[in-house]
């Protein structure tokens, strides 16, 4: 019984100290239209945007990725750190646009950016956003905030 009980237990604490601290993950967040957004733990809250918000969906330690809002209530620019994906980017169609990766510590981060009409129509272009998050290792001292964290 001692024999299988002391294995057990060290392998349960093992798990219990490191699981909570430790995450080789990826989770997705994603924002579409006017913006609807799916945080990275799936929920699907609402957020509240008048013509001049602009809001911060992203941010690790200095790196911020934000949302420009047009006065229909659609994202038309997204900043990615230093540099930023806009509706002119587009030229006028759907198209996906290069795919941007940032790095902040152990977090790698991969954006990618299309540009969409509004449903059934061919007007109402706007960008749509999708973020990939990836933890390598310790979560103890990564905070992240944001439109994805809600």
């Amino acid at each position: 019984m001692k024999f299988f009980g002391i294995p057990l237990f060290l392998l349960c604490a093992f798990n219990v100290i490191y699981a909570k601290e430790v995450c080789y993950c990826q989770e997705v967040c994603s924002l579409w239209g006017d913006p609807h957004i799916k945080t990275f733990n799936g929920t699907k809250p609402s957020i509240k945007i008048t013509d001049k918000d602009n809001f911060v969906i992203l941010k690790v330690k200095k790196f911020v990725c934000e949302a420009i809002i047009d006065k229909r209530g659609y994202m038309r620019e997204i900043t990615w750190g230093g540099s930023n994906w806009s509706l002119e980017d587009c030229r006028g169609k759907e198209t996906v646009l290069p795919e941007m990766q940032y790095t902040v510590g152990n977090v790698e981060l991969t954006g990618t950016c299309s540009c969409k009409f509004k449903k059934d129509s061919k007007k109402g272009l706007h960008l749509d956003l999708t973020i990939k998050k990836k933890i390598n290792g310790n979560t103890a001292n990564v905070n992240i905030e944001g439109a994805c964290m809600k």
